[in-house]
């Protein structure tokens, strides 16, 4: 096989690698199973929301009214994906979440807390944040409460133009061997790669 086949067979087994591990990865914590509902905890439509974005500047910045939902066992597993879109004047990019789940007698069915980090800087980058969280599973139907906290992270106030969460039922679970395989994938290609600037330099016998 010629030096430019084996280059470009390497190139393309690798980013093929990387692209399907990007594209599974969206699909399994965003886009896998069907969502319950999408609930708001910052509208646009809200008069309490002025022009710029509504400030998080407290300690415990917003807190959504109680959110109702059915869910029941034959959901499981069950994920919710948080959706922030933060105000261009913002000063602060990255935040802090809370949500707690509980069921019709108040005990917690889950709970999470996280801190989300733009993973530009933190004045620039993306102003829209979509966070898969982890997924879980209940025992019991029934009607669900769900509360959720927004919190700034720093000294800047936070500005959120608009935020909901959506609640997504039998969702798929990575899977470590499918990133073994892609992961297995990306190093044949890149091997490739090296074997084909190693054979560009082999120089012909006299």
């Amino acid at each position: 096989m010629s030096k430019v086949k084996i280059k470009l067979a390497g190139i393309f087994t690798f980013s093929a690698a990387l692209i399907f591990m990007v594209a599974y990865a969206n699909y399994v914590g965003k886009y896998s199973g069907k969502a319950v509902g999408i609930y708001p905890v910052i509208s646009p439509n809200d008069r309490s929301v002025p022009y710029g974005g509504s400030e998080i500047n407290g300690s415990i910045s917003h807190r959504v009214s109680p959110i109702r939902v059915s869910l029941d066992p034959a959901m499981n597993p069950l994920r919710l994906v948080l959706d922030v879109e933060r105000a261009a004047s913002s000063g602060r990019k990255d935040f802090l979440y809370e949500m707690h789940l509980t069921d019709g007698s108040g005990a917690e069915a889950w709970g999470v807390r996280g801190r989300y980090e733009n993973p530009t800087s933190k004045t620039g980058g993306s102003r829209r944040a979509v966070i898969p969280l982890e997924t879980f599973e209940i025992t019991e139907p029934g009607e669900y409460i769900l509360i959720v906290y927004l919190r700034k992270a720093g000294l800047l106030p936070l500005r959120v133009n608009e935020a909901e969460v959506t609640v997504r039922r039998n969702v798929a679970i990575s899977s470590p061997a499918v990133y073994a395989a892609a992961g297995v994938a990306a190093l044949v290609g890149f091997m490739l790669m090296m074997l084909s600037r190693r054979k560009g330099r082999i120089k012909p016998r006299a």
